[in-house]
């Protein structure tokens, strides 16, 4: 190659690698996830699990938070998200504290699962803004 090709080529292979960085997901960007029409997300174990989740948070309209009563996090929480009707919204297990999801407005018989304890809430979904839901357990003795 020439000697006044080198930084051209320099430039443009530069210029392509970056173009191909841009298009890339970052290691530990927010998975989002779907179930039927429903999208969400799960996870805020760790400092920066929470980090890279709270840009979205606006996001989601469903937000539920599982924790010990003494504030502990927690993971692995079974979640079922039911409309009035009975149908399946949402079905999955937590993979850390937080499970946001974007729900069609409307009232929803959410019920959560922690080591065989189960707990039912109905909740309102509204229109704008969202509903914020938390669920605590009994530390184990």
């Amino acid at each position: 190659m020439p000697a006044k090709s080198a930084p051209l080529a320099r430039a443009l292979g530069a210029a392509m690698l970056l173009a191909g960085a841009a298009s890339i997901t970052p290691a530990g960007a927010v998975e989002v996830r779907t179930f039927g029409e429903i999208s969400y997300v799960t996870g805020g174990i760790g400092v920066q699990s929470r980090e890279e989740m709270m840009p979205v948070r606006g996001q989601y309209n469903l937000r539920l938070l599982f924790a010990y009563s003494t504030g502990s996090y927690l993971a692995d929480i079974a979640v079922t998200v039911a409309d009035q009707a009975g149908n399946m919204r949402l079905e999955t297990v937590s993979d850390g504290p937080y499970l946001w999801a974007r729900m069609p407005p409307g009232r929803y018989r959410v019920t959560v699962s922690h080591a065989g304890e189960a707990q039912t809430r109905q909740v309102n979904v509204p229109a704008a803004g969202a509903a914020d839901v938390s669920f605590f357990w009994a530390p184990p003795s």
